[in-house]
């Protein structure tokens, strides 16, 4: 009984597994040969037939194939559309996997230029010395001396700006090594109790410019005090 019970399943999975197409095939190549099979036994009677009733016998025979048929079509195309759009909603998550891979390997590239760019970067510092009494072609002068130190990296055509209500240069250099460091001096620029600016100008070893600004305020403490912090860094527009 068991291996019966067996047999009826594996033929009732054998018949389910069978296409639309298959099924189609055999069930027209069925009805065709029983409509065959019909007329062949009044094949008299089908003689007999004037034209207009043979055309009449063949649309009543080939009618229903023609329409199983066109219903299979619809039913066919209906399930290939379906896997197109299958593949079609396939295609477009792999598209956007893609493209989101894409924006991430840009993310990465951009930070790895930045971090790169960072790297060329001169870490400036400036600090304020002394003030001296001097001469110069105007007289004598107050002569405010600073440091400006250079912990990063290498940079080259430096400017110094000091920044009021106009950009005044008050040094230039060729070149400044890292972990390095220079003094500049500037000659009655600076008023008592107001705030500044100085700003630093450079080009990095790959050649873009840079800038950095401080800020500073002269003030009286037991003595001419400059207090200097920086402000900001950045890029020069070309």
């Amino acid at each position: 009984m068991k291996r019966i019970v067996e047999y009826l399943l594996s033929q009732a999975e054998w018949w389910c597994s069978r296409s639309l197409e298959w099924w189609a095939a055999h069930i027209t190549a069925v009805y065709i040969g029983g409509a065959v099979l019909v007329m062949g036994g009044r094949f008299e009677e089908l003689m007999s037939l004037k034209l207009n009733e043979i055309g009449d016998l063949s649309a009543g025979i080939f009618g229903p194939v023609a329409f199983f048929w066109l219903v299979l079509g619809y039913v066919q195309q209906g399930r290939e559309l379906k896997l197109s759009s299958q593949a079609l909603a396939t295609q477009a998550e792999e598209l956007r996997a893609s493209v989101a891979q894409q924006m991430e390997l840009v993310k990465a590239t951009n930070r790895t230029l930045e971090n790169h760019e960072n790297s060329l970067e001169p870490l400036l510092q400036i600090r304020f010395k002394e003030i001296v009494a001097a001469y110069n072609e105007d007289g004598h002068v107050e002569r405010h001396r600073f440091s400006i130190e250079n912990s990063g990296a290498y940079c080259e055509h430096i400017k110094i700006f000091i920044v009021d209500e106009s950009e005044t240069l008050v040094a230039r250099f060729s070149s400044f090594a890292a972990a390095s460091e220079k003094v500049f001096s500037v000659d009655d620029l600076l008023n008592a109790d107001k705030l500044f600016s100085i700003k630093v100008s450079y080009f990095k070893a790959n050649g873009n410019s840079g800038f950095q600004v401080f800020g500073a305020w002269k003030a009286w403490d037991e003595g001419w005090w400059i207090s200097i912090n920086k402000k900001i860094h950045g890029e020069e527009l070309s």
